[in-house]
């Protein structure tokens, strides 16, 4: 992996995106002083690593990982991975259920937090369109928690 590529990398897993518009690097996401310096002092080849279209490794842990093929657009890879990785309050100890790719993908999740439910799942969640938490396994909203 090339010092571009790992910078490319480390920006994703920072929640910083990268883009090229009129042929100028493009930096949006939390303030990182070392990692902007680096980028600045290395920006043409990250450029180029950028319309070289490579496939990156998105990892939040080495349990969830998600991988794109060479060639798939930056924002795009940035707005899938965002959605089907866990979400903030997700616990650590659950890992994802085979289904949750799919849900994520049609639900925009907010935030997560650790509950049983009555079905048996642990977390449950808030999405854009249900504000209100609910489990996702079984769609119902839980009994006595508090917001």
């Amino acid at each position: 992996m090339t010092l571009a590529e790992r910078l490319v990398c480390d920006c994703l897993k920072a929640g910083i995106s990268l883009a090229i518009e009129d042929g100028d690097l493009v930096i949006k996401g939390p303030y990182h002083s070392e990692l902007f310096a680096t980028l600045r002092e290395h920006k043409a080849a990250v450029i180029k690593c950028l319309q070289a279209g490579k496939g990156f490794l998105w990892a939040v842990s080495p349990d969830w990982q998600l991988w794109f093929e060479p060639g798939t657009p930056l924002h795009v890879q940035e707005a899938i991975a965002r959605r089907v990785l866990p979400p903030a309050g997700w616990p650590s100890d659950l890992e994802l259920p085979w289904w949750w790719a799919h849900f994520a993908l049609t639900e925009d999740v907010l935030e997560a937090r650790e509950w049983v439910c009555d079905c048996g799942f642990r977390a449950l969640v808030r999405t854009q369109k249900r504000p209100e938490w609910f489990c996702p396994q079984c769609q119902c909203p839980p009994e006595g928690i508090s917001v």
